[in-house]
């Protein structure tokens, strides 16, 4: 694979990180920095594509006109992870259709 040259400048400890991650995987600061860099923009690109299909889910709840309230979404996020967990709400707003 072609490769061309890239220069930044990041913190001594940002360095220090990436050579000791480099040596332990027995490769060089360069195709450390490489590897790293391909992984954020990888990760950028399921993002923006879970993103995509939210919007497009929250378009389909919009034509719908049925939505949960804030107050319910704030019960059921403070429930997770305790022992009175509550079930995913249900719509609780709906909006009237002309």
């Amino acid at each position: 694979m072609k490769t061309v040259p890239l220069s930044l400048r990041v913190k001594p400890e940002i360095r220090e990180g990436l050579k000791i991650r480099a040596k332990n995987d027995n490769r060089s600061l360069s195709q450390m920095v490489s590897i790293v860099l391909e992984n954020f923009l990888n990760e950028e690109k399921e993002k923006e594509l879970a993103l995509r299909m939210a919007l497009i889910e929250a378009d389909k709840e919009l034509e719908k006109g049925e939505f949960i309230s804030k107050e319910a979404m704030c019960n059921w996020v403070d429930s997770l992870g305790t022992d009175k967990e509550l079930s995913r709400p249900e719509p609780d707003i709906f909006l009237n259709k002309k």
